[in-house]
Parts: structure tokens; C-alpha cells; sequence
């Protein structure tokens, strides 16, 4: 067990640390690339649902476990950010888990602002910090580094892990970036009809036209076929 993952949760839970934090589950559909793509998919991850605690864990747990200096305060920080004040016994195991790799600064103004995190300094890979440097690395993400990011094989490696949802956000976040993006669209299209999920397909075609795009030619036959039987 790693300095990390003893100091978590041994006592807390019957389900080994290694369990919650380990990212080779989670990643182990992208073994082939870049530790700053996996990184990029985590961030995205949290960004969308910031509740979701176990995403945070394992965002700071691939920061941790690769040395990750930068990312592993913006990951801890924003959990702080999101937790508000609760759960304060765990975010100290967090921070004690992490020392190691923090500076003894960084330690020290985490352990003094528990309850008062959004007022930190974030960094450009913190998502919920209050101003310029915190918000816009989300942007910097989806825009600037998209190039980088090969959403449709991505996809493809969940599918091939029947993780089915997960390939559709995937493909979702693609469009989001990309919108006009015709293989996105085709491979997204193909998940909606075999999940039969009309309703995430109604609001991805609402997206597109928001977006000012015209979906392909499949995605208005069935947005027609479907409103003809739920309008007619």
C-alpha cells in the first residue's frame, strides 16, 4: 500500500483503499495515451459533475501517484471548494496523503482554510476557483488542448469496455468542443439508437442547432420520426 492510500480510509470503510483510488480501473481504456490526455479526462469528469466525490479521488490520486505538482493542488483545491467545510476528517486525511508532494506552504494554507477554500489562489487546472486563473482553465481544455484529445477513440475504448454511458459522454464532450464534427456525430447518433436514449439525443440535437450547426442528415430523420409520434 502506498504512503498515499495508508492514510486513507483504513479505518473508515471495509473496502481497501486501493479500491477507491486506484486509477487503473478508471483508465485502463486509455493505457496507450498520454498521461496529460487521462489527466484532461478526469478534469472533465469533475468538471461536469462536481458532486461526484469518488471523481475527485480519483482526480487527486492520478495527480499524486504521478508526481503531478501543479494538478494535484488545483485537484485538492477543488475539492475543498466543493466539500465547503464538511467532511473535514477526510479532507485532512487527503491533505496528510498528499504532504509529500505539496510544498510545506501549500500544506500549511490548505490545513488553515478548511472552511474558507474559495478564497485560495487556484492555478490554471483548478476548475472552481473564483477569477481568471481558476475558470478559464476549463476553457483551456476544451478549446485549446481539444486538438490533443482524440474524443472518438476515447469512445471507442469504452465501448469496447461495454461502459456504454461513458462512451456517450465522451462523444458529448467531443461535441461540445467540436461540434461540426461529422464522426461524432454519426458514432454519437449510433449509441442514442442502440440505448434507445431519445431524451439525451432530443438535447444534443438542440445543442447542434444551438451551436448554429446543422445536424447530418440521419439526426433530422429521427428528430422528425420523433416528434411525429410524440407531437402528432
Amino acid at each position: 500500500m502506498s504512503h498515499f492510500t495508508g492514510q486513507l480510509f483504513v479505518h473508515d470503510t471495509c473496502m481497501p483503499a486501493e479500491r477507491w483510488l486506484d486509477d487503473s480501473e478508471l483508465m485502463r481504456f486509455a493505457v496507450a495515451f498520454p498521461l496529460e490526455q487521462k489527466l484532461i479526462a478526469l478534469t472533465l469528469k469533475v468538471s461536469r459533475s462536481p458532486k461526484d466525490l469518488l471523481s475527485h479521488l480519483r482526480r487527486i490520486y492520478f495527480c499524486h501517484r504521478h508526481g503531478m505538482h501543479e494538478p494535484l493542488y488545483a485537484a485538492l483545491l477543488d475539492w475543498l471548494i466543493v466539500v465547503n467545510g464538511k467532511g473535514r476528517r477526510m479532507s485532512l486525511r487527503l491533505l496528510q496523503g498528499c504532504r509529500a508532494r505539496l510544498d510545506p506552504a501549500e500544506f500549511l494554507i490548505f490545513q488553515g482554510a478548511l472552511d474558507a477554500a474559495q478564497a485560495l489562489p487556484g492555478n490554471r487546472y483548478s476548475l472552481f476557483t473564483k477569477g481568471l486563473s481558476g475558470h478559464s482553465h476549463l476553457l483551456e481544455i476544451t478549446q485549446k488542448k481539444v486538438e490533443q484529445v482524440d474524443f472518438l477513440q476515447l469512445a471507442q475504448d469504452f465501448i469496447e469496455f461495454s461502459q456504454l454511458d461513458e462512451a456517450m459522454t465522451m462523444l458529448e464532450q467531443g461535441l461540445d468542443a467540436q461540434p461540426e464534427r461529422t464522426d461524432l456525430q454519426a458514432a454519437a447518433l449510433e449509441l442514442y439508437q442502440a440505448t434507445g436514449d431519445w431524451g439525451r439525443f432530443n438535447k444534443r440535437f438542440h445543442a447542434l442547432t444551438a451551436a448554429g450547426v446543422e445536424p447530418a442528415g440521419e439526426w433530422r430523420k429521427l428528430n422528425e420520426s420523433l416528434c411525429g409520434e410524440h407531437c402528432g
